[in-house]
């Protein structure tokens, strides 16, 4: 039989390498380009020489499944022996996942998933790979986001109603139970919002006094932010309304997609 081991190589490290790097941003894991690549290389050896091997079927998937451990454990520092085992998990559902899309596509396509298939059409299969490979990564990040962002909006994202003289906007809060700012001035608890929210009760007509300040400190650095005074907050628990006495504190560059940022305090 001839043998293509030229594709073999260069195919194997590729989506080996890919399949590394798409796991660890699905589970948001630093990594570093270079080790991903020597995890890579070590899943392209086993590629080419497993096949060489003259043992059982059911051995040669347990030395299968060990290199694959291997590969996932000199890819990615893995900080404990669970996160270890939940990348190497994901890994192989990636690993099904994007191998059953590139035979399904190929099917479509009519190519045989070999490298006389690929060559009797005439295509690259790195080039096929490749494209598919991105796109199915694209497809499960996205996916993935919209599902998370849709399980936190039912258990965390409320709908709110502000009032500023007589002036009321529609907005997103989410309860992050991490915010536990409060104003010493009048003892209010503070919800985090973007200067953009000022502007839209000033154009439905609101009125604000200059703001004060309240100083942010972290570990690195210390930051000052424009408190301004509301009437209140109508905040929708479950079909229940709560009001809620509260005071805005602008951001810049906030970090969280909904409109408010309510805390702890506000007793939700």
């Amino acid at each position: 039989m001839e043998v293509y081991i030229e594709y073999v190589v260069i195919d194997n490290l590729v989506m080996d390498y890919l399949l590394l790097k798409f796991t660890a941003k699905l589970l948001k894991i630093e990594y570093k380009r270079f080790m991903l690549f020597i995890g890579a290389a070590i899943g392209t050896l086993g590629a080419v020489f497993i096949p060489m091997l003259v043992l059982p079927q059911n051995l040669l998937f347990l030395i299968k499944i060990a290199l694959g451990m291997l590969v996932c454990f000199v890819g990615v520092n893995h900080k404990s022996a669970f996160l270890y085992f939940k990348f190497f998990n994901v890994f192989l559902l990636m690993t099904f996942m994007l191998g059953g899309a590139i035979v399904g596509i190929l099917s479509i396509m009519g190519v045989e998933y070999t490298a006389q298939g690929y060559k009797a059409k005439g295509l690259l299969p790195v080039g096929v790979n490749l494209i598919v490979a991105y796109v199915f990564g694209f497809l499960v990040k996205k996916l993935a986001e919209k599902s998370y962002r849709f399980i936190i909006a039912r258990r965390f994202v409320y709908k709110c109603r502000l009032y500023k003289n007589g002036a009321c906007i529609n907005l997103d809060g989410y309860l992050d139970s991490g915010n536990n700012l409060f104003d010493k001035k009048s003892g209010k608890p503070v919800a985090l919002c973007d200067e953009r929210l000022i502007k839209k009760l000033t154009d439905k007509g609101a009125t604000f006094t200059p703001p004060r300040k309240l100083v942010l400190s972290t570990v690195s650095s210390q930051k000052e932010i424009n408190l301004y005074d509301v009437d209140y907050l109508i905040i929708d628990c479950n079909g229940q309304e709560k009001k809620c006495d509260l005071v805005l504190g602008t951001v810049e560059n906030k970090t969280f997609n909904e409109d408010l940022l309510l805390g702890a305090m506000m007793g939700i």
